[in-house]
C-alpha cells in the first residue's frame, strides 16, 4: 500500500495548467494561468526560479532529455514557445510567435515537435532550434504528438484525423 505525504508548491497566483519531472535532477516544473514558470527540488518543495516572459497563461512544459543542456522549454497561449537555462534561470530564445495557439509540443531526443491550432506541425532540431520541416497532414488543430527517434516516426493526431510520417534526413 501506498501512504501519501503531501507538500504544496506555494507561489502560482492562479490556477496551474502544466506540471513536469525531471527524475533524475529532482526537479518540478508547474505553469499556470499567472504567465508564469516555477522550478522547484521535490525533496525539499524549495522553490529555485520564477521565470517571467510569457503574456499569457503557460500551457505546456518540458525538460530537455539530454542534462547538458539543463533546459526547460514552455508553450503559451500568448503563441510563443520559450526555452529556460535552469543553469541561470533566464530565457535564452523565443520561437517564432505563431499565428495559433500551439496545440501540443513534445521535446524528445534530438527533435522538438510543435502542433499548431492551423493543423500545421513544426520539426525542429533540438540543439539550434533550426525549423527542420512543418507537415500539414491535418484539416484541424493538433492536439497530440508522439515521435520515437530510434524509428524517425512521428505520429500526430486532432481534429477526428491520425497521421504517422517517417522523418528523413536531407542533408
Amino acid at each position: 500500500t501506498w501512504s501519501p505525504s503531501t507538500e504544496s508548491l506555494s507561489g502560482h497566483r492562479a490556477a496551474v495548467r502544466s506540471l513536469v519531472v525531471r527524475t533524475a535532477t529532482g526537479h518540478v516544473a508547474s505553469g499556470g494561468d499567472d504567465n508564469t514558470v516555477r522550478v522547484w527540488l521535490a525533496d525539499s518543495c524549495r522553490q529555485l526560479f520564477c521565470l517571467r516572459g510569457h503574456s499569457d497563461a503557460v500551457t505546456r512544459l518540458a525538460f530537455d532529455d539530454d542534462a547538458k543542456r539543463n533546459r526547460l522549454v514552455s508553450a503559451s497561449r500568448d503563441q510563443t514557445i520559450r526555452t529556460w537555462d535552469l543553469g541561470v534561470g533566464s530565457c535564452t530564445r523565443v520561437l517564432a510567435s505563431y499565428p495559433d495557439a500551439v496545440g501540443h509540443f513534445l521535446l524528445r531526443d534530438d527533435v522538438l515537435l510543435v502542433g499548431l491550432a492551423d493543423a500545421a506541425v513544426h520539426v525542429y532540431d533540438a540543439v539550434g532550434l533550426e525549423e527542420r520541416a512543418r507537415f500539414a497532414e491535418h484539416n484541424g488543430a493538433v492536439t497530440c504528438i508522439d515521435y520515437s527517434g530510434e524509428m524517425r516516426l512521428l505520429a500526430t493526431g486532432g481534429s477526428a484525423i491520425a497521421a504517422i510520417s517517417r522523418l528523413k534526413e536531407t542533408g
